[in-house]
C-alpha cells in the first residue's frame, strides 16, 4: 500500500485486543513517536483502556518555532500541531461489522475497502478481518 500511495500509513484497530494483537505480531513495529502504540484505536474523548493514555493520532502537540499560522487557522493561540493531519491510515476491523466506525468515516476525507485478511489454523479460518484504506486525516471537533 505505501509503495502505491508514496507515503508512509499508520495504522489503527476498532478495538483494543486486536490493536495489541497486531502490535505484538507485528514484524516492523511502526511507532510514530516516543511512547506511541505501533497500533492505534479509533479516536474517543473516553477513557476507555490503557490505549486511552498512550499518546494517539488525533492528539495535538506543540508546534515547531517560528511556524506562521495559516489562513483561516483558529486557536492559533495554543500554537498546536497534529502530526497525522493530511496523512493515510490502514483501518483493520473483525469481518462482519457493517462498516468502519463513525469516528473513522468522519475523520477521514474517504475510507475505502482495500483486502480481506483471514487467519487460518489447520486449514480452518479462525478470524477475519476487513482492511480499510483511509485517506487525509482530519481532526475531529470536539
Amino acid at each position: 500500500v505505501e509503495a502505491q500511495l508514496g507515503e508512509r500509513v499508520f495504522l489503527i484497530a476498532d478495538e483494543r485486543d486486536r490493536a495489541s494483537e497486531l502490535s505484538f505480531y507485528l514484524k516492523e513495529k511502526r511507532v510514530e513517536g516516543p511512547g506511541h502504540p505501533p497500533v492505534y484505536i479509533v479516536e474517543s474523548q473516553d477513557i476507555l483502556n490503557q490505549f486511552s493514555f498512550w499518546p494517539r493520532y488525533d492528539e495535538f502537540v506543540p508546534a515547531p518555532r517560528n511556524t506562521a499560522a495559516q489562513e483561516g487557522d483558529v486557536y492559533t493561540e495554543e500554537d498546536g500541531v497534529n502530526a497525522f493531519e493530511g496523512r493515510t491510515a490502514m483501518f483493520i476491523q473483525a469481518n462482519g461489522k457493517a462498516e468502519p466506525a463513525r469516528n473513522i468515516r468522519a475523520a477521514f476525507q474517504s475510507v475505502e475497502p482495500f483486502a480481506t485478511i483471514e487467519v487460518r489454523r489447520f486449514g480452518r479460518v479462525i478470524r477475519s478481518y476487513v482492511v480499510h484504506v483511509c485517506k487525509n486525516y482530519r481532526t475531529l471537533p470536539l
